[in-house]
């Protein structure tokens, strides 16, 4: 069972993936960027019920589905639904209905993912547990601000790249 610093870990690495390589390359990656907000609205998920009531954490998608459907947490279940759904789609090309589709682009367009899946549901979701986490953590947040994120090395050192 990973803790819930490990679940906010890999919300802050989703999330610095998808801001950083994968909503510029939507065009072309659309099943990449609702796959990978899927999982950060799990990790999300995770750490909101391991921090809330730690023997809800679950290893299963249908044992969070239960929890997220009760009354508690029902309000995070109508904008993770949606994400689960689109990256199953994305990921087995099949409608719910056991519909084959030719690829994810042609099923659900592009253009529409960010607005929807991204700065829709997957906002909504990180909004409301983080809500449920700062009943514990008053001060918490996922995301955190630009001047706590240690700068990215560059890729050649700046000594390599003078003498060449």
């Amino acid at each position: 069972m990973a803790s819930f610093n490990a679940h906010v870990e890999l919300v802050r690495q989703n999330t610095s993936l998808l801001d950083g390589m994968l909503i510029p390359a939507v065009q072309q990656h659309p099943d990449w960027v609702v796959t990978v907000a899927f999982y950060t609205a799990l990790h999300m998920v995770e750490a909101m019920l391991f921090d809330d009531f730690p023997d809800k954490h679950t290893s299963h998608h249908s044992e969070r589905h239960n929890v997220l459907q009760g009354a508690r947490y029902s309000h995070i279940w109508y904008d993770y639904r949606p994400l689960y759904a689109q990256s199953r789609l994305a990921r087995y090309l099949q409608t719910a209905a056991g519909k084959d589709i030719a690829s994810f682009a042609s099923y659900s367009r592009p253009n529409t993912i960010v607005p929807n899946f991204i700065d829709g549901h997957l906002a909504k979701v990180r909004q409301e547990t983080e809500q449920v986490i700062r009943q514990s953590r008053p001060t918490f947040t996922f995301i955190l601000p630009a001047a706590t994120v240690p700068p990215s090395s560059p890729a050649i050192p700046p000594s390599a790249a003078a003498g060449s």
